[in-house]
């Protein structure tokens, strides 16, 4: 979707898969969304440049909340293709992420994070994570598990099981790329980060 857009799941399974600098589910190119997940199952695998679930290319500031089911976010595989798996799209502006319940998982692309930014952002994502069981993996170089594509991210956790894997060159929560790492603060939870 080109523009401002706000989806709402609630319940039962929606799978989604971006075309041309989209989202597979979220925003299209230059779009923003706000994105709330409170049950059922949602699988997003975006397309090149953009987040499996979450903004695309060049998108505006925009905002995912999850407070429970089942969240799948992929990222396009390949090199040079930098979405997050949940979050941030390529040169797109700040994504703030929210995590309260649920069953998380992000997956990102080349220089970009499984949870949070997408790479080359304009303004760094934030993620706040409160419960549930998340995990995000930076499947390429450069990506951390949870944070920044390159330059790090806010990422606050206070709760919940929490896995952050990096690939190379970068921290599992944080930055990568020689980088600045961010903000990270833990408060609680049980958390798992590799770099």
């Amino acid at each position: 979707f080109r523009g401002n857009c706000v989806i709402e799941i609630n319940g039962g399974s929606v799978n989604g898969t971006g075309k041309e600098n989209s989202a597979g589910i979220g925003a299209g190119e230059y779009g923003t969304v706000t994105i709330n997940i409170t049950g059922g199952k949602a699988e997003g695998q975006g397309a090149k440049r953009a987040a499996g679930i979450g903004s695309a290319y060049h998108s505006g500031a925009s905002a995912i909340n999850i407070s429970g089911g089942t969240v799948i976010g992929k990222a396009w595989p390949e090199q040079g293709d930098e979405g997050a798996g949940i979050g941030g799209g390529n040169n797109a502006d700040t994504m703030i992420i929210t995590i309260t319940g649920g069953t998380v998982e992000g997956y990102g692309g080349d220089a970009a994070s499984g949870i949070g930014s997408g790479s080359d952002c304009v303004r760094p994502a934030k993620v706040y994570i409160r419960d549930g069981d998340v995990k995000g993996y930076g499947r390429q170089r450069y990506a951390a598990g949870i944070g920044g594509g390159g330059d790090g991210a806010v990422v606050e956790i206070s709760g919940g099981t929490v896995l952050a894997e990096a690939w190379n060159y970068a921290a599992g929560i944080g930055g990568g790329d020689s980088k600045h790492a961010g903000t990270i603060l833990i408060f609680g939870g049980h958390v798992t980060a590799i770099g």
